[in-house]
């Protein structure tokens, strides 16, 4: 299963958990944004595929300890994803 069906089941779990959209609109950015550097950085989104040092790499990466302006993140909001 690729990284964006796992995503679409994900987001209907959360609706019919009575999870609010801004939830729901958060989960979806924090996925996207690593789908996103897994092509960037030539990686297969195949969740079956990836591991734990896919996703260390990735919450270690510039896109996640920075922000789109490249200034840095706040902590708390790396802490997010």
């Amino acid at each position: 299963m690729y990284l964006e069906e796992a995503l679409d089941r994900y987001l209907l779990q959360l609706a019919a958990d009575g999870r609010s959209g801004h939830t729901r609109r958060q989960c979806a950015r924090h996925v996207r944004l690593l789908n996103r550097w897994l092509v960037e950085e030539g990686k297969a989104n195949d969740i079956d595929k990836l591991d734990h040092e896919d996703i260390a790499a990735f919450l270690a990466s510039d896109v996640v300890v920075h922000r789109s302006d490249g200034k840095p993140r706040k902590p708390a909001s790396a802490n997010g994803l």
